[in-house]
């Protein structure tokens, strides 16, 4: 065994490569062999075996990359080393010949896979950042680590780093010697529509979905990406409501003749959700009958969506026709259960129309009105906004007032003595004059309040119960 590891070092010290592609035929070749040796076998040929990253820089990579499919080789280590290889290929002024872009992502495809497995992924993330800065020639490149740095972002919860990639617009691929993976491209558009989807960017979500179908060879090469996108991409055609995007026809076709059973559930929830006849209690009793195929897919979230979207619609007919309805009656013809899940209703059709849900809980009523009914002037702003700072200049007065009082010594003395009057003519204050501090203290508190209510109306808040206002760098879909 020790044998093949020494020959493989001898063919990468030799550079009898077969010319640039060699090593990556050393990559295709070795790779799966070499990861069934012991971590001692594996690690001795990476640090004794005399490879230098200026000759040998395609050797290393494949050993970093068999020593990330090893379970038995430390992890840690393993993720120091392929940093510290990593590193030394930014720094080069150009990577050695037989290094190829492509054979840097075949080793970021093996680490991204053992951390996942180890349940370490929020420790990639950085090494794929860095990865991508290395292979892409500008911001704007498409690059074979691209998907990895999503999926470990999806398992370890962080999607900032991811969200920041997504909203880059990608419009080229990097070019390599060898090849560029089918599956980093499908992989990329696939794990971005999952986690805009996640962030309820519905739209943007289907978009990238929708693009997976469009990919050539798809079925043959990621058939299991073709299956869960179409399952995703049904959900995400009815969350995005009117904003539907085409699927090729030879993919249709291809739904019809083999993935039917596959997609089967989602299909009958698509026709429920597109029937004429609102009913909550044969649509819920469908989502329950699928509820194992639906959380096996990892897709509860969707259909959580798809259920309030379903029960919105109908809210929105309602709005439509009444200005103002008992809550007890919307609650009986949505099928909700309380006032909370009313309440979440109001905010999901703020969200997604024109109207505007109030829940008065004083006499049990709902009301409607149009958002254009509640519209703020420029002239009503800057009146309130003037209003608002001139109490809060009263309030810093009367701050520096309370300050005054508080950190006189007779003061701090006469309270000390329960108010009792000093001897001996040292002034101090009377017990009106702690009475008016009070009062002060009191007129303070107040006008705070007002301030605060004042300079909230000016910014469009509003406290009213069943709207919410938010905030995110891409429009709420």
């Amino acid at each position: 065994m020790n044998m093949r590891i020494d020959d493989f070092v001898a063919v990468v010290k030799s550079g009898n490569t077969g010319g640039d592609d060699g090593a990556f035929r050393v990559s295709g070749q070795l790779i799966k062999e070499l990861k069934k040796f012991s971590a001692a076998d594996l690690e001795g040929a990476h640090s004794n075996a005399g490879l230098e990253f200026s000759k040998h820089a395609h050797g290393l990579a494949v050993l970093l990359s068999a020593k990330a499919a090893n379970p038995n080789c430390p992890l840690p280590q393993t993720l120091q080393q392929s940093e510290a290889f990593l590193n030394r290929c930014s720094a080069a002024a150009t990577l050695p010949r037989t290094l190829d872009k492509h054979l840097i992502a075949v080793l970021c495809v093996h680490l991204a896979d053992r951390l996942i497995q180890d349940k370490a992924a929020k420790h990639g993330i950085a090494f794929m950042q860095q990865a991508i800065a290395l292979l892409a020639e500008n911001p704007h490149q498409l690059t074979e680590v691209h998907y990895l740095l999503l999926r470990l972002c999806l398992e370890s919860k962080n999607y900032r780093p991811a969200l920041d990639v997504l909203e880059t617009n990608l419009y080229d691929i990097v070019p390599g010697k060898s090849s560029f993976e089918m599956n980093a491209l499908v992989g990329y558009y696939y794990y971005g529509s999952i986690i805009l989807a996640a962030h309820r960017f519905f739209r943007s979500a289907l978009q990238y979905v929708s693009i997976v179908f469009h990919i050539p060879n798809l079925v043959h090469s990621s058939s299991q990406y073709a299956v869960d996108a179409f399952k995703k991409y049904l959900l995400l055609s009815i969350l995005a409501r009117d904003h539907g995007v085409g699927i090729p026809r030879y993919f249709l076709r291809q739904v019809e003749s083999q993935m039917q059973k596959f997609v089967g559930p989602y299909l009958q929830l698509q026709e429920q959700f597109s029937c004429e006849k609102y009913d909550a209690g044969a649509f819920d009793a469908l989502v329950e009958k699928h509820a194992v195929v639906f959380a096996q897919d990892g897709n509860m979230s969707l259909i959580h969506h798809v259920v309030k979207r379903y029960k919105t619609r109908e809210l929105l007919k309602i709005a439509k026709v009444y200005e103002n309805l008992q809550a007890t009656a919307v609650i009986e013809r949505l099928g909700l259960t309380d006032l909370e899940a009313l309440e979440s209703q109001l905010i999901d059709l703020y969200s997604y129309s024109d109207l505007i849900g109030r829940l008065d809980e004083s006499n049990g009523s709902v009301f409607f009105t149009k958002k254009s009914a509640c519209a703020v002037t420029d002239g009503v702003v800057h009146e309130v906004q003037d209003s608002a700072t001139a109490l809060q200049s009263i309030v810093d007065i009367l701050n520096t007032f309370e300050i005054d009082i508080l950190s006189d010594p007779e003061y701090l003395r006469k309270t000390a003595h329960g108010g009792e009057g000093g001897s001996g003519g040292g002034g101090g204050m009377s017990r009106d004059d702690v009475l008016a501090v009070a009062e002060a203290m009191q007129l303070r508190e107040a006008l705070q309040a007002s301030a605060a209510m004042q300079q909230g109306s000016a910014n469009g808040g509003g406290a009213t119960r069943g709207m919410s206002s938010r905030s995110g760098r891409r429009t709420m879909d």
